[in-house]
């Protein structure tokens, strides 16, 4: 779990050009409310219910888009991407999922927009969500984390371990 907030945490403290900003999108956010790591605490705890390999899901889920859409993950669309790959993990691998107006709650945005991100989420996937377990590895994590963060990557494993 440290290494995810500590992504997180290193991808939303860098600057970004206007330029690279899509403030059309609907996962771009002005200036999110809460800290990135209090959110991905959040929604671990009161969605994933603790559970590391729904998390782990959630990080791959939200790698395969990265790589199908070449979006740049920044401190303004984390929270949006992060909560749209959770909910999807937990409503596909939890048995005993919650409901939309919930799970909508406890990302602090309403049901309307968890569902369109959802929709769009899942047509850039192909609707695929069934992945193989050997997929909910730390060294699959890294490839995710990676895949996120792009040329950064030995940045935030510097970062990490500092």
């Amino acid at each position: 779990m440290d290494i995810i907030l500590t992504t997180f945490q290193y991808i939303s403290k860098q600057s970004i050009d206007d330029e690279d900003i899509d403030k059309k999108d609907i996962f771009y956010t002005e200036d999110p409310n809460i800290l990135i790591n209090d959110y991905v605490n959040r929604i671990y705890i009161h969605l994933l219910h603790n559970s590391l390999d729904v998390l782990l899901v959630s990080i791959h889920y939200m790698a395969d888009y990265v790589k199908k859409t070449n979006i740049n993950v920044n401190k303004h669309n984390i929270h949006k991407l992060f909560l749209t790959s959770a909910s999807l993990s937990h409503k596909f691998w939890d048995d005993d999922s919650y409901s939309d107006y919930s799970i909508a709650r406890i990302g602090g945005i309403d049901p309307n927009t968890l569902h369109k991100l959802e929709k769009k989420y899942l047509n850039y996937i192909d609707w695929k969500l069934y992945i193989l377990k050997y997929h909910m590895t730390i060294k699959n994590l890294y490839k995710d984390i990676k895949c996120i963060v792009g040329d950064d990557y030995k940045k935030v494993i510097d970062y990490y371990y500092s």
